[in-house]
């Protein structure tokens, strides 16, 4: 279990380190960005801004659920009912405003590194839920073939 939790911290530790990160730039630096710039871009910038916002925000609740279910404060069956299923994803995976030279090269680089631990954490949601329908599955066989 210790090890588990141990892997969990790693993700954790990024995404703590990015959301300090984009709080920075979302103080200080977006405010300079959005004074030379126009309507549309400002627009844009603070969309963008919050789709980095809302991708912490969905990676560090998964975290956090994933350390509860560790640390036995809730089972793994309940995280995958829909109440915990908190990875959103069509919204948080686009990346095509990283690639666009209008927006300030710090906002671009966020998106990005927000994506990547997104689509990391996206991954390994998608592996514990296989994992729990393979178990699944192997609990009805196993209570076909005893019948």
């Amino acid at each position: 279990m210790r090890g588990s939790i141990t892997f969990l911290n790693q993700p954790f530790e990024e995404a703590q380190s990015l959301l300090k990160n984009s709080r920075d730039y979302i103080k200080w630096q977006a405010p300079l960005d959005i004074q030379q710039t126009d309507t549309d871009k400002t627009s844009k910038i603070t969309h963008e801004a919050l789709r980095i916002v809302m991708r912490l925000s969905q990676i560090t609740v998964w975290l956090t659920i994933q350390k509860a279910i560790q640390q036995r404060e809730l089972s793994f069956d309940e995280s995958l009912s829909k109440e915990y299923r908190v990875l959103r994803g069509k919204a948080c995976l686009e990346m095509e405003s990283e690639l666009d030279p209008g927006l300030p090269p710090r906002l671009r680089d966020l998106l990005r590194t927000s994506r990547l631990l997104y689509e990391r954490i996206l991954r390994l949601d998608q592996i514990s839920h296989r994992q729990a329908l393979s178990a699944s599955a192997i609990k009805k066989e196993k209570k076909i073939r005893a019948v």
